[in-house]
């Protein structure tokens, strides 16, 4: 999801809470990336009562007391959903000294994917498994390193 998009989001959901809670005013403000990594976090704790952050700063931020521990306010059994439904470790990625300091709204999570066809037509077989995928990129490699064998063009040529 684009950033704009996930801050869309964002702000259309703070709009419905501030519809069924009155009391409760949610602004959402962003900042760059370069912002999220010169931004001191205890100069945004002074500012605002709600951060995304990234979990780098949890330690950092437990020992300057900036955060509070979410176990010791929301229910037990809404951090458990949320450490068996996060992806990977994300949930756990923001947990310091036995507590849990923010809850996982994304994840870096990197795939792979292959066509079955080009792998094959690169000599790798048509199934994606380690040996299949140096096989095909040995060529490749060989091209790199002074080994002309094939060129680039021709192994990733489609058409």
């Amino acid at each position: 999801m684009e950033p704009y998009a996930r801050l869309s989001a964002m702000v259309a959901t703070a709009q419905r809470f501030s519809e069924l809670h009155s009391e409760v005013a949610i602004i959402w403000l962003k900042r760059s990336l370069q912002q999220f990594a010169d931004v001191p976090l205890a100069d945004l704790c002074a500012r605002f009562d709600l951060l995304v952050i990234d979990h780098p700063s949890i330690g950092e931020a437990v020992h300057q007391e900036l955060l509070l521990p979410l176990d010791e306010y929301l229910p037990a059994a809404f951090l458990a959903d949320q450490a068996v439904n996060s992806v990977g470790q994300s949930h756990a990625s923001y947990t310091y000294e036995g507590h849990q300091y923010a809850l996982a709204i994304d994840a870096a999570t990197p795939i792979s994917g292959y066509r079955p066809d080009l792998m094959q037509r690169m000599g790798g077989g048509s199934s994606c498994d380690l040996g299949g995928l140096t096989r095909a990129c040995t060529p490749w490699a060989d091209h790199r390193t002074g080994h002309r064998d094939r060129q680039p063009d021709e192994l990733l040529h489609v058409g």
